[in-house]
């Protein structure tokens, strides 16, 4: 990521191919709880914990055929 460029935009480059739209994105990124001015601000002013859910997002866009769990014994 370009940590000078926000969510939606990196977002949208990672993925311009499939050429998708910027409400597409901010919808995508919502689910991920990036929502509002957090998915407009530069990467580099989210939280650690912000900038590994747009990561996530990223990885889940591609509908990858894993699971992730989580597990707590």
């Amino acid at each position: 990521f370009d940590l000078k460029l926000s969510a939606i935009e990196n977002m949208l480059v990672a993925y311009e191919s499939s050429n998708p739209s910027d409400q597409e994105m901010r919808s995508f990124l919502g689910k991920f709880e990036i929502q509002g001015n957090d998915a407009l601000k530069p990467m580099m002013m989210l939280s650690g914990g912000q900038k590994s859910r747009v990561a996530f997002a990223s990885l889940c866009y591609q509908k990858p055929h894993v699971i992730v769990m989580d597990v707590i014994i």
